[in-house]
């Protein structure tokens, strides 16, 4: 998980030890539960000691810092540390007469390298791609399993071929048209459209969810969610956008939370 603005204004606050006693364990307890936060951190806390006191007057509890934040790095930015502090080596070995202006110019590189790849690690755009990935949710799907005993076994079997990666299935057995006649319409037609997205069957999807905000029911408003699904996972940016603003139209529609959280990614 992204570490966020209030998070990444506490690192150096939390570095120079000028924290609080609670905002400290509150601060180190944030970081043990967020590895993205961790790696940011060891960078700062690892390229701070490479410079002097007079630079930037890191205290000893940087060193506290990096112990809990090496236990959850990954390889990129170990890595990234050990290069930082081999390039600050060598330089401070090729001293001259010029030292103090060559110093400024090496924290000012190193200080440029950070800021790269920090902003590589945290600030990097989402794509559409990824964005789908993070946002689409079969999960929760409605679940025709029930304690009742009155649920339609082709319903059951409808929901287990779905989640068994049986989408085709999922398609043609929703096509039944005694199914259909089942009060559970809206809910068979999100698996049927779930299957037809996953397939990227997108113009079948498209027109199953658009069927579903069409439906007299209370489930009706689904339809706008997955429509914006579908455009997502098809790379449309303006009809993602327009979809999804149908969504937070009512607070009370479905996902009118995410939505909206989207679009301010979007």
């Amino acid at each position: 998980m992204k570490p966020t603005q209030e998070q990444l204004q506490k690192v150096e606050p939390y570095l120079k030890n000028e924290l609080s006693q609670s905002e400290r364990l509150a601060f180190e307890q944030q970081i043990q539960s967020n590895s993205a936060l961790a790696e940011y951190v060891n960078i700062a806390a690892t390229t701070g000691q490479l410079l002097s006191e007079q630079d930037w007057p890191i205290l000893e509890q940087s060193e506290k810092s990096k112990d809990i934040a090496s236990k959850f790095l990954n390889d990129d930015a170990q890595e990234f540390a050990k290069k930082a502090a081999q390039f600050m080596e060598t330089k401070q070995q090729t001293k001259t007469r010029k030292f103090t202006t060559s110093k400024k110019w090496i924290v000012a590189a190193a200080a440029a390298v950070l800021i790269a790849f920090v902003y590589t690690q945290f600030f990097t755009p989402t794509t559409l791609e990824q964005q789908y990935a993070n946002f689409v949710d079969w999960n929760e799907l409605p679940s025709f399993a029930t304690k009742s005993d009155s649920i339609p076994q082709p319903l059951l079997q409808l929901e287990q071929r779905f989640y068994e990666g049986n989408y085709l299935a999922v398609i043609n057995e929703s096509l039944d048209a005694q199914l259909l006649l089942n009060a559970s319409k809206a809910n068979i037609l999100l698996y049927r459209g779930a299957a037809q997205l996953e397939l990227n069957n997108f113009e079948d999807a498209l027109q199953t969810f658009t069927e579903i905000t069409g439906l007299n029911t209370i489930d009706a408003h689904k339809g706008y969610w997955y429509v914006a699904m579908v455009h997502l996972k098809q790379g449309d940016r303006p009809k993602t956008k327009r979809a999804l603003e149908k969504v937070v139209a009512n607070k009370n529609n479905f996902k009118a939370t995410e939505a909206r959280e989207l679009l301010d990614q979007l």
